[in-house]
C-alpha cells in the first residue's frame, strides 16, 4: 500500500511525503516521521500499489488541520476542501476567491430602412421585438443608443427625453437625432462621459424612409469645435466600419460593445435595400448565491461554531443558516437562521436528535454583484468512538476447507481507533452459500474502551451449513447499534468450503471372533458381533437406527432383530474411535442354512455397500466332530490340522496320538498345545515341527494317528463324516515325514 501525505490536495508540493506498507490489509497504519506545521491543512491518500500502468493507482483520502484547540471537530479552510461542498450560483477559484455564476441573455438588432410592413428589431433571447425600443416613433432620423447594465445587463428607462435625447414616452432607447452639431453633441457626451464603464451598449442607425439621412459626412467636421466626433467616440469602443458611412452617406448601421472592454459587433448595410443584423451575448454576473458544507458528524455533544470572511464590501450580505440532521440522515431541519456571529454557541443543540449539522452560507450583493470569501468555517465538537475490524492485530481461521460436521471457528480482533470508549459491542456473522442460503448468528462482547484491542470469537457447527463453496461475512456494530463515525471498516469477508461425507463406513461381522466365508460352518449358539467403523471424527455413530437386522431361517422365515431385545446389545462410538458394536447371541434349534442381512449407513447417510450385506452359514446343532487331517502332508519342516466341529461347544479332550509303524506313540499331542478349538471348519493354529516326546527329529518316513475326543462325560464324540473319511482305516490316518 502506497501512503501520501501532503499539503495540497495535488500531491505535488515539496513537502510530499510518501511511504508503502506491505501487508495483507485491515487496518492500516502510518506514523510519518515529519514536523507538522501549525494550523496547517494537510491532505493525506492511500491506493493499493499499482499492478499495472494500465490500472493505475486507486486512491481514497482526506484531510485535516493540525490545530492547538482542545476539542477536535470538523474544519474547511482551503480550496481542495471546500471543493468538496455544493456551490448554487457560485464558484470558487484556485485562490479561494468566491464569484457569483454567470448567466445572460442575447440582444439582436436587425437593422433596414424603416418599413412599416417589416420594420427594424430590436430582440431579446431569439424572441419578438422589444416594444420599448422602437426610436423610429420619436425621430425620422439619426442614432438610437440602448444602454444595459454592467451586472444585470437591464436596459436603462428613459421616462422621456433623458441625457438629452429627444422626448420619448416611457422607453428604453435614447434616441439621438444627427442633423445640428448640437444634436450631436448631446450624443457624444452621453456615449463618453454619462454611460460608466463596463455597460453594454447597442447603437444604431435610425431611418424612417429611404429620403431621410443622419448626416455622417458631417461627423468629421465635429473635431474641430468639440475635440473628438461620434466616429472617434465608438472606434474608440473598437469600431471598425462606422468611418464608411462618411463616404457611402447614411446606411442602416449597428454596434454593440461593453465600454471598456470592446466590440462585441457591428454590422454596416451596402446599401439602402440590405437588413443588417448585430448580435451581442450579454453576461449577466448573479447577485446571490449559496455555499452548502458537507455533512458535519456525527458527534457525543457540540460546542461552538467559528467562521470568517474576507474581502467584504459595503453591499455585502453574508449569514450563516445552521442545520440539524437525524442520525438516518433523513431528515433536515433549520436549528438557527441567518446567523452573523462569527462565534456562535451550539451547546442548544440536542445531540441525540441531531448527531450531524449541515451549513448553508448566503452571499447577496444587489449593487455590485460581488461576493465575499469565505476564510474558513468550523464546528469544534467531541466525536463519537470508531472502530476497526484488526486482523493484523490478532486472526484465525480454521481453514479453508473444512470437513463436513467439524466446528468452523473464527478468531478476529477488533480495534477502538479513537479516543472515545464504545459500549458492549454487537458482532453479527453470517454464512451464505451458493443458493444464497445464509446461516446467522449474532452476539454482543465487552465494552471497547478507547485505543483497545479485544478478540471476537465465533465457533459455528457446520451441520447447520451447506456442502460446498460458502461465503462468510462478519460485521461489528451492525445497523448503527450504537453512533460510530465510519462503517466500511467493519466488515469481514471470507470464502471457504465444506467438504461433504462421501466415505462410505466400514462393516465387518464376526462369528465367534472370527470372519466366516459365505456358507460356512457355525456353532449352534455362535457369538455374533457386527462392527461399523467410520473415518468421520465428527459424526459418531451413536444412534441405533443406523441398522437393520435381520435373520432368514432355513425355512426361509424372516425374523427382525430389535435392539429392545435381551440377547442384542449396542455400544456406541466414543470420541476417542467412532466405531459402533452390536453383539448377539442367537440360539439355533433347527439345522440348516441361515442368513444374516444387515443395511448400515453412518451419519451422513453413506451406506456401507451397495447392497444389502448378506452372509450365509450352516447349522448343525448335534456335537460331532470330523477326523482331523495334517495340513500340509507330507512336510518337511511343520505342518497343522484341520478339522470340522459342529454343536455349540468344544470337546472336553481332544488328543491326537502319533506312532510309528510298528504302533509305538513317538509323539501326544494335546488340546493344552492345539489350544481353543472352535466350531466349524477350521485349521489350527498350533504346528507340529515333526519331533518326537523328548525333542528329537523323527526320521524320514510314514507315521501313523489317531484322534482321541470325548466330552465333559468323557464319551467318545460323534462322528462327523466328510470326504476324508477315505483316507482313514479303522480311525487311522497316515502322515508322512520328508527330510
Amino acid at each position: 500500500y502506497i501512503f501520501q501525505l501532503d499539503t495540497t490536495e495535488s500531491f505535488d508540493s515539496p513537502l510530499l511525503e510518501t511511504t508503502s506498507i506491505t501487508q495483507t490489509g485491515g487496518l492500516i497504519k502510518w506514523h510519518p516521521n515529519m514536523t507538522w506545521l501549525d494550523t496547517t491543512v494537510y491532505y493525506w491518500r492511500i491506493s493499493p500499489d499499482s499492478i499495472s500502468p494500465d490500472l493505475g493507482y486507486l486512491w481514497t483520502g482526506s484531510s485535516f488541520i493540525t490545530s492547538s484547540d482542545t476539542l477536535p471537530g470538523w474544519n474547511q479552510s482551503h480550496f481542495y476542501q471546500f471543493e468538496k461542498d455544493r456551490f448554487d450560483d457560485l464558484q470558487m477559484k484556485r485562490d479561494k476567491d468566491l464569484e457569483f455564476s454567470e448567466n445572460g441573455f442575447f440582444i439582436t438588432i436587425k437593422n433596414k430602412v424603416y418599413s412599416p410592413d417589416v420594420p427594424p428589431e430590436y430582440v431579446y433571447n431569439y424572441e419578438n421585438a422589444a416594444v420599448s425600443v422602437r426610436p423610429w416613433n420619436y425621430i425620422t432620423s439619426g442614432l438610437a443608443v440602448v444602454v444595459g447594465e454592467q451586472y444585470s445587463g437591464g436596459a436603462w428607462t428613459n421616462s422621456g427625453g433623458e441625457y438629452g435625447s429627444t422626448s420619448t414616452s416611457f422607453s428604453r432607447v435614447f434616441p439621438y437625432p444627427t442633423n445640428t452639431l448640437e444634436e450631436r453633441e448631446k450624443l457624444i457626451n452621453f456615449l463618453k462621459d454619462t454611460i460608466p464603464d463596463g455597460s453594454y451598449v447597442w447603437v444604431f442607425s435610425v431611418l424612417k424612409d429611404s429620403t431621410q439621412t443622419f448626416h455622417p459626412e458631417l461627423w468629421g467636421l465635429d473635431s474641430l469645435s468639440l475635440g473628438m466626433n461620434i466616429f472617434s467616440v465608438l472606434e474608440a469602443q473598437g469600431a471598425t466600419l462606422v468611418r464608411d458611412l462618411e463616404n457611402k452617406g447614411s446606411l442602416p448601421y449597428g454596434i454593440s460593445y461593453q465600454k471598456g472592454f470592446g466590440l462585441l459587433d457591428e454590422g454596416l448595410a451596402q446599401n439602402l435595400d440590405e437588413t443588417i443584423i448585430v448580435e451581442s451575448f450579454v453576461s449577466v454576473r448573479n447577485k446571490n448565491g449559496r455555499l452548502i458544507s458537507s455533512l458535519i458528524g456525527p458527534a457525543v455533544s457540540w460546542d461552538k461554531l467559528q467562521w470568517n470572511v474576507i474581502n467584504k464590501e459595503q453591499n455585502d450580505v453574508d449569514t450563516l443558516d445552521i442545520f440539524g440532521v437525524n442520525a438516518m440522515r433523513t431528515d433536515t431541519t433549520l436549528l438557527y437562521g441567518n446567523v452573523e456571529s462569527f462565534d456562535f454557541s451550539l451547546d442548544g443543540v440536542d445531540v441525540q436528535q441531531y448527531p450531524y449539522l449541515l451549513l448553508k452560507y448566503h452571499l447577496e450583493d444587489e449593487i455590485l454583484h460581488t461576493a465575499s470569501d469565505l476564510d474558513y468555517w468550523r464546528i469544534y465538537f467531541k466525536q463519537v468512538p470508531e472502530m476497526a475490524v484488526n486482523p493484523q492485530a490478532y486472526y484465525s481461521f480454521q481453514a479453508d476447507t473444512i470437513d463436513y460436521g467439524d466446528e468452523l471457528k473464527l478468531e478476529l480482533a477488533i480495534e477502538n481507533i479513537s479516543e472515545v470508549d464504545m459500549d458492549s459491542v454487537l458482532v453479527n456473522l453470517k454464512v451464505v452459500d451458493k443458493a444464497n442460503n445464509s446461516y446467522f448468528v449474532e452476539k454482543r462482547w465487552a465494552p471497547l474502551t478507547q485505543s483497545d484491542v479485544d478478540t471476537i470469537q465465533f465457533i459455528i457447527p457446520t451441520t447447520d451449513l451447506s456442502v460446498g463453496l460458502n461465503n462468510l461475512v462478519i460485521e461489528a456494530n451492525p445497523n448503527d447499534d450504537q453512533l460510530e463515525f465510519f462503517h466500511g471498516n467493519n466488515f469481514g469477508l471470507r470464502p471457504f468450503f465444506v467438504k461433504g461425507d462421501k466415505t462410505k463406513p466400514v462393516l465387518d461381522v464376526f462369528f465367534d471372533g472370527q470372519r466366516i466365508m459365505d456358507g460356512d460352518l457355525v456353532s449352534s449358539k455362535p457369538e455374533i458381533k457386527i462392527i461399523l467403523d467410520d473415518e468421520n471424527r465428527f459424526f459418531l455413530l451413536k444412534d441405533t437406527t443406523l441398522f437393520d437386522l435381520n435373520l432368514v431361517a432355513p425355512n426361509q422365515e424372516i425374523t427382525k432383530m430389535y435392539f429392545s431385545d435381551s440377547d442384542v446389545h449396542f455400544s456406541p462410538a466414543t470420541d476417542s474411535k467412532n466405531e459402533a458394536t452390536i453383539s448377539f447371541s442367537p440360539v439355533f434349534e433347527q439345522d440348516g442354512t441361515y442368513s444374516l442381512l444387515i443395511s448400515a449407513k453412518d451419519v451422513a447417510g453413506n451406506l456401507s455397500g451397495d447392497m444389502e450385506y448378506k452372509i450365509s452359514f450352516e447349522v448343525i446343532t448335534r456335537r460331532s466332530v470330523s477326523n482331523v487331517l495334517p495340513y500340509p502332508n507330507p512336510f518337511s519342516t511343520s505342518t497343522r490340522f484341520a478339522y470340522t466341529l459342529t454343536g455349540d461347544i468344544a470337546p472336553s479332550v481332544f488328543t491326537i496320538q502319533i506312532m510309528n509303524v510298528a504302533g509305538k506313540i513317538v509323539r501326544e499331542i494335546t488340546q493344552d498345545e492345539i489350544g481353543e478349538l472352535k466350531v466349524g471348519t477350521h485349521l489350527t493354529d498350533y504346528q507340529w515341527d515333526g519331533r518326537d516326546e523328548y525333542g528329537d527329529l523323527l526320521a524320514t518316513g510314514t507315521y501313523l494317528y489317531r484322534m482321541i475326543i470325548k466330552d465333559d462325560d468323557s464319551k467318545n464324540y460323534e462322528h462327523y463324516t466328510t470326504k476324508s473319511d477315505d483316507f482313514f482305516e479303522k480311525s487311522f490316518g497316515k502322515i508322512v515325514i520328508l527330510r
